[in-house]
């Protein structure tokens, strides 16, 4: 095995201790079966890219890496960056949306959101008990009833004029009568 000194950099091991021991004892040992795995489709020659996985660093923490791989007859030519700062922000974006959805789902008034092409991007469950589904749609492809769609069409008209609405509303409930 041959590497470039960007190892030393990202793992902290000296490249010759790095050479000098099977790559496989650097894996993180929940990732070794699918890195074992990538290793069985190169041995097929097929391409391997945005593989991931975590290496040991030599004080004992790991990076994660994503791989973009090739067989060559039996040489294998592999780069791999380092993710761990995007796959850590990334992780801290999940568990902010996950709470913030949390939050938005335990109000018990509906609340939605929609994109510049006028389709809902979030919809609580408070919303959704109201309206139904409406994620992805448009309120004119919503099963809103007339007078209701003509409401909210015209309230979203002077929310895009600029106006700040103060406004109470009472709406039937789906299935209700």
């Amino acid at each position: 095995m041959r590497l470039n000194r960007r190892w030393e950099t990202v793992l902290g091991h000296h490249l010759e201790e790095l050479e000098n021991q099977p790559f496989l004892d650097l894996v993180h040992p929940e990732d070794r079966e699918d890195t074992l795995n990538a290793l069985e489709k190169l041995a097929r020659q097929e391409e391997i890219t945005n593989f991931t996985n975590r290496f040991r660093c030599r004080d004992g923490s790991y990076r994660w890496l994503e791989w973009a791989s090739v067989s060559v007859g039996q040489i294998i030519y592999a780069a791999a960056r380092d993710i761990t700062e995007r796959y850590e922000a990334e992780c801290r974006l999940q568990e902010s949306e996950a709470r913030l959805r949390l939050f938005i789902d335990s109000l018990p008034f509906p609340v939605w959101a929609r994109d510049s092409q006028y389709r809902l991007v979030l919809q609580n469950r408070a919303d959704q008990e109201m309206f139904g589904d409406l994620i992805g749609k448009t309120l004119d492809e919503s099963t809103l009833p007339d007078r209701t769609l003509y409401h909210w069409n015209e309230l979203l008209k002077k929310i895009d004029s600029g106006d700040i609405l103060r406004e109470q509303t009472e709406e039937r409930i789906k299935g209700v009568n």
